[in-house]
C-alpha cells in the first residue's frame, strides 16, 4: 500500500485540485485508486455524495486531529490490495501516524510565486524538522504549473535562496516533480468540478495519466517497473 498525502500551509486549491488530479491519472492507468479527502468542521465537501467519481472515494470529518491519522490509515488498510491512496489534507494538518509511516509519499503542491516558495520551504522545515533530516527523503514538491516555467536546477536555486531566508544551510535535498510531455495546465486556472461531478476538458484528459506516471516514477512507487528515486523502505 502506498499513500500519497497532499499537504501544506497554504493553496487548498491547488491541493483539492492535485489530489483529483493525481487519482484520475491513477484510474486512467487502470489502477484502483481511493481519494480520502479530509475536512475541517463544517467545511462542505468538494465532490457531492449523489455524483460517482470513477474511482472510489472516502471522507473524513476532522473532529479530532490526534487521531485522524489513525483513521486515514484504517481506511487506507482496506485498501491496501486494491490500489493507491490519495489524501487531501487540510492546510496545516500532518499527521504524526503517516509522517512516521514509509509507505507515505507527501506531496507539497506550489505555486510559482515568492510567498509560495516561502511557504513550501517553511512546511518542510516545520513538518520534519530542523534538527532532522531522514522525513525530508519521502517528501516531494509539485509545481502546480506545466509545462514547467523553471527547469530543475532553477527551482533548486529559488529554494536554497528560501531556505536561507530561513536561517538553514542549503543541506536539504529538494525532489521536485516536472511531469513532462502535456498540454500547458495550470491548477486552479482549469476547473475539474462541475456541481459537485468530475468533468475533465480534451485538455486535462491529456494529462491526468501523464502527472500519475510521473508522480510514480519520481517517489519510487512499486507500481511503476523502473522507479527513478526509490528509497529504502
Amino acid at each position: 500500500m502506498e499513500v500519497f498525502v497532499f499537504a501544506g500551509s497554504r493553496q487548498g486549491i491547488g491541493r483539492t485540485t492535485a489530489s483529483l488530479l493525481l487519482a484520475c491519472g491513477f484510474f486512467e492507468m487502470g489502477l484502483e485508486p481511493l481519494l480520502i479527502q479530509v475536512l475541517a468542521s463544517g467545511e462542505p465537501p468538494t465532490l457531492r455524495e449523489d455524483e460517482e467519481a470513477p474511482f472510489e472515494t472516502a471522507r473524513l470529518v476532522l473532529a479530532d486531529a490526534s487521531s485522524i491519522g489513525s483513521e486515514i490509515k484504517d481506511l487506507a488498510g482496506r485498501h491496501a490490495e486494491l490500489g493507491p491512496v490519495i489524501v487531501d489534507l487540510p492546510a496545516q494538518l500532518f499527521p504524526e501516524e503517516l509522517l512516521c509511516d514509509p509507505r507515505s509519499r507527501f506531496l507539497l503542491p506550489m505555486m510559482t510565486d515568492k510567498a509560495a516558495i516561502q511557504g513550501v520551504v517553511g512546511d518542510m522545515l516545520d513538518v520534519f524538522g530542523r534538527d532532522e533530516t531522514e522525513g525530508y527523503a519521502r517528501t516531494w514538491i509539485l509545481p502546480t504549473r506545466w509545462p514547467s516555467i523553471l527547469r530543475r536546477e532553477e527551482y533548486l536555486a529559488v529554494l536554497n535562496r528560501a531556505l536561507a531566508r530561513c536561517g538553514q544551510r542549503s543541506s536539504v535535498t529538494f525532489h521536485i516533480i516536472q511531469p513532462g510531455g502535456i498540454p500547458e495546465l495550470y491548477l486552479g486556472f482549469e476547473p475539474i468540478l462541475v456541481e459537485g461531478r468530475i468533468v475533465l476538458s480534451p485538455l486535462l484528459m491529456k494529462a491526468v495519466a501523464m502527472i500519475a506516471y510521473s508522480v510514480l516514477r519520481a517517489t519510487g512507487s512499486s507500481l511503476v517497473e523502473f522507479p527513478e528515486n526509490a528509497f529504502p523502505q
